[in-house]
Formats: C-alpha cells, sequence, structure tokens
C-alpha cells in the first residue's frame, strides 16, 4: 500500500479505496459497521444535498456533532461539494459553537436536533448559513433553523448516489481547524488539499499502513489526529474501529475493546496511553496483534513508555512531533525503552520538511545552542483565517537554494540541534519562565515529580500568587492507592532540583483533568492551584 499514489485532492482517496476495495469495512462500530463503498454513496449524497442548497467550491461547513458514521459522511461529503469542512469541539458551548461558525461564515452547519434551539439562540439574528441538517433520522421535526431549511438526515436518501461533478483544486482548503493556542484566542488554520495529502502519502509510506490495519477512532474531529484516523486509513483501506461512548471514560474497558477488535495500530495522546498503562489492566489483554504504537501531543513518562514497551515488545514505537498548522514534521523510533532521566528527542524531520532553529533575531544558532523552531515542507498550512497580521508574524519567505523560495512557520517550541541532525526538544516559548530572577523550564519540574514511584502524571504550572507575584505549582496525579504526601514529594524534588524550581504548592488529583482533545486541561488546573496559593499567603 506505500507505494500506491495519492491523488490531487482528499475526495478521490475515498472514492478511489471505494472503487478497489468498496466491500471492506472503513467503520466497525456497535452501532454500525460501514464499508467504504457505503461511506461513498452516503457521501455522495450528502454532497449533493449541499449543492442543491446552493453550497458549494469555496465554501465551508460547521461540524457541531460528537465523532459518530453521520459525523464522517459529513466530512467528506463538504469536500466532495468542493467546501472546507470546519469541526467545532462538540463538548463546546453553544456560544463558542457559534462564534466560530460566524467567524468562519459558514454556509451549512451539521449538527444534532436535540442542541439546535441553544445553537440557534446563541446565533441569534442573520445566522450566516443558508440550510442546516440534523444527524438524526427525523431531524427533531424542524422544519427551519435560524429561518433557514432544515434537513433531517432520513432525507438524503432521495438525493443521487452518483458522484457530483465538482471542480475542486490541491490549494482549495479542505478543512479548517481551529486552536486556542497560548493566548486562548481561537484561531481557525487553513488546510489545503495539498497538504492534507502531504501528510498522508508520507504517514502511509512510513508506516506501510494496509487493508490488514485496524485501527482505533478516539480523537474528536477537531484534534488533529483524526487525520490520520479519517485519511490515512481511507487510503489504506484499513478499518477504523471507533471508541464506544459508554467506555471512553474507563481505561480497563478501553484496553479489553481494543484487545478484543485486535487492533494493529494505537495512535493516541500521551495521556490515553498513560491510563491504559497504569488503569486498563493490559495483563489480561492479549496485544500480539499491535504492531505500531504512536503517540504525540505530549510528553510521555518515561516509566509509563517503558511499560508498555515491555507489555507489547514486538510493536514498534514511535513519537511524532508537529502542530495543527504543519501537520507531522518531525518523528522518532525507540530502538529501547527510555531511561528515567532521559528525554527523548522530537527526532528527524519527515521527508521533504524544512526544519529550521533560530535565534531571536531570525538568524540560525550553531550546533547544540537553543532557538525556536521553524517549520516548512509540503504539510504546511495556508495560514489563518482572517487573521493576516498574525499570519505574517507566524509565517515568513526564505530562500532554500538560488531562486527557490518558500514559506515556514514559527512553532513556538525551543529546541536544539543534537548529533546526527537529530532535533532536541528544550522547552516551549510560553513554558519557559524566569521566577526570582532564575529561568525554569517547566518540562523539567514535571521530569523530576514524575520520577516519584507514587506519581501517575505530573504537570507544573506557574500562577500568581497572594502578593500578585508568579510563582511555582504543581498538580499530580497518584497512582492507585498511593498517598497523597505533599513534604514527602517537595523533599523528592529537592534531590533533583535546585531550591527555586520546587513548586510552592501541589495539588493532588485522583486523575488529572483532560480537554476535550484529551491532552491534560492546564487551564483548569491553573484555576485551582492559584485559588490555593492565594489562600496560603
Amino acid at each position: 500500500m506505500a507505494s500506491m499514489s495519492i491523488p490531487n485532492v482528499v475526495p478521490d482517496l475515498l472514492s478511489e479505496t471505494a472503487e478497489r476495495h468498496g466491500a471492506r469495512l472503513a467503520l466497525a462500530s456497535d452501532d454500525e459497521l460501514m464499508t467504504f463503498a457505503e461511506l461513498e454513496l452516503r457521501a455522495n449524497r450528502f454532497a449533493r444535498s449541499l449543492m442543491r442548497h446552493g453550497i458549494g467550491r469555496g465554501e465551508r461547513v460547521a461540524l457541531w456533532l460528537p465523532r459518530s458514521a453521520e459525523a464522517v459522511v459529513a466530512l467528506w461529503g463538504a469536500m466532495k461539494a468542493g467546501a472546507a469542512y470546519v469541526p467545532i469541539d462538540p463538548a463546546a458551548p453553544p456560544a463558542r459553537a457559534a462564534a466560530v461558525a460566524r467567524d468562519c461564515e459558514v454556509a451549512a452547519v451539521v449538527t444534532l436536533a436535540a442542541r439546535a434551539e441553544e445553537l440557534e439562540a446563541a446565533f441569534g439574528d442573520n445566522a450566516p448559513i443558508r440550510a442546516a441538517w440534523f444527524a438524526e433520522s427525523d431531524g427533531g421535526g424542524r422544519q427551519r433553523f435560524a429561518g433557514r431549511p432544515a434537513i433531517a438526515w432520513r432525507e438524503l436518501d432521495a438525493e443521487p448516489a452518483a458522484r457530483p461533478a465538482q471542480a475542486v483544486d490541491p490549494e482549495d482548503l479542505a478543512q479548517i481547524l481551529y486552536t486556542s493556542g497560548s493566548t486562548g484566542a481561537p484561531k481557525g488554520v487553513m488546510v489545503p488539499h495539498r497538504s492534507l495529502l502531504a501528510y498522508v502519502r508520507w504517514i502511509s509510506d512510513t508506516f506501510a499502513l494496509s487493508l490488514e490495519d485496524r485501527v482505533p477512532g478516539c480523537s474528536p474531529l477537531h484534534f488533529g489526529i483524526s487525520s490520520f484516523e479519517q485519511f490515512s486509513t481511507v487510503h489504506a483501506g484499513a478499518t477504523v474501529y471507533p471508541v464506544a461512548p459508554r467506555t471512553a471514560a474507563f481505561p480497563a474497558a478501553i484496553a479489553r475493546t481494543w484487545s478484543a477488535q485486535r487492533l494493529t495500530v494505537w495512535y493516541a495522546v500521551p495521556s490515553l496511553l498513560t491510563m491504559l498503562v497504569t488503569r486498563g489492566e493490559l495483563a489480561g489483554c492479549d496485544l500480539s496483534p499491535l504492531r505500531l504504537v504512536i503517540f504525540t501531543g505530549e510528553v510521555f513518562a518515561a516509566k509509563h513508555l517503558r511499560e508498555l514497551m515491555r507489555r507489547a515488545p514486538h510493536a514498534r514505537f514511535v513519537s511524532l512531533y508537529g502542530r495543527t498548522e504543519t501537520k507531522i514534521c518531525a518523528w522518532h523510533e525507540f530502538g529501547k525503552p527510555p531511561a528515567d532521566d532521559e528525554r527523548p528527542p522530537l527526532g528527524r524531520p519527515c521527508a521533504e520538511s524544512i526544519a529550521l532553529v533560530l535565534d531571536e533575531r531570525g538568524r540560525p544558532v550553531g550546533d547544540g545552542q537553543t532557538g525556536e523552531l521553524w517549520l516548512g515542507g509540503p504539510s504546511l498550512m495556508r495560514g489563518y483565517w482572517k487573521l493576516p497580521a498574525q499570519t505574517a508574524e507566524s509565517m515568513r519567505t526564505i530562500e532554500v537554494a538560488p531562486g527557490r523560495r518558500t514559506l515556514i512557520c514559527r512553532t513556538g517550541d525551543l529546541v536544539r540541534w543534537g548529533p546526527d541532525g537529530v532535533l532536541e526538544f528544550v522547552g516551549r516559548r510560553d513554558h519557559q519562565i524566569k521566577l526570582r530572577g532564575y529561568r525554569v523550564e517547566l518540562g523539567e519540574v514535571e521530569s523530576a515529580l514524575g520520577r516519584h514511584d507514587a506519581v501517575e502524571q505530573a504537570v507544573a504550572l506557574v500562577v500568581a500568587g497572594g502578593d500578585g507575584r508568579q510563582r511555582l505549582a504543581a498538580a499530580v496525579a497518584l497512582r492507585s492507592g498511593a498517598a497523597a504526601d505533599e513534604a514527602a514529594l517537595k523533599r523528592h524534588c529537592a534531590a533533583l532540583l535546585p531550591s527555586y524550581m520546587i513548586p510552592e504548592v501541589i495539588e493532588f488529583h485522583s486523575r488529572l483533568p483532560l480537554n476535550s482533545n484529551g491532552k491534560i486541561d492546564r487551564s483548569a488546573l491553573m484555576e485551582s492551584a492559584a485559588t490555593r496559593m492565594k489562600a496560603t499567603r
């Protein structure tokens, strides 16, 4: 499968796989089995429904609904109509969903009838849509939404099943992904077809995805990993097994399900993999079909990675590095389990990717020196939606060869070049701070906390104390049965860190809260730690 050619636009991935392997399963959940031929047919019908309401090339379709078969149909159908899909966090409040849809000037909304009334109220007057689709068979009986036509999902059955004739260009937008970034202000990352297909090409070639692969579906559509689950698997003809809502909150249930489904590839954030290691009862699971474990988005604590590697010694373990703006641009494969004090590198740049380490003036730094990582390559975004100033600040054009210029994008990550052309992570611009005149890297504090036997996960935080000054705090999740002993944990840190890097306050949790992407919710932890910090001063 790795040698198969990649088409010029994303919808062709599905059409070509449906033609070659139409009878194979694209999705396999407890509620529904859907072949590639069925997915192609339903996506064609949704595309035709969009076009019948005047929605086509160059427009945008918002998806505000949980991951489901209907959501997958909708994203493929939107692209087949020539539009870009805009996934909105299904856990976002209606006001946030409406704000994203307004900012992106969407022409259509796909949601659930149960949320229609509150979304309609959040839109207020003059919602920027021409029609709404409800991903239930009866659409809740609604005929109108914000004064526009409302279409129930069963009405799609009346549309022609043939693929619509719609011109799509590789430079057209395939998706717009909203990300808060370090400032908290949502930004729409514009991803053209060429960028998404470059990602598919690289990951398919590198990991030899095939018809035999069975992959979990555990990421919401607005999160980057979903691009692997939706597009790389379709190109390979692999089957996706969505995580059922009733098991998503129970690591042991997830582990048992994935074992029973005989999944061959796990691609997840480290927070989920950590829960599987510590609470998933993996000793009772058959992991022999597992050939590949990929993780991205956060640091995977060495002790938990070692344990997972011990449980699946035959599998490849790979960390991927990238940002929403760049897709994946570097990777590292673990030849052996990492040591406790080892910080794995970001890895080598992917084929065709450009990686530059620059100082504050935009000049390359020497080997071993720290600078900010700038990335370029075929998977780079077009820019931020309706934010030309932020796009200009984040992107620049450089000359890579005489007469050849290309765009690069800043990442906010501080790195250095290690031996043999490997990128080593130093920290984040927004996580490297100064306290009492000392420079502190929060990742170093987290690493020290995580080395304690009682600690399952740890996050270092900077919060305001009662005197208004910045102070260092931490939040930890303890292993099952471990006692919360703040003094002991501070003594542990004192043996590994200088005094100014020891957290003044350590909060204990049974589990660290996660955001809708499955990553640790730092904002929630900061609020809690700040409250306690102010009370102690």
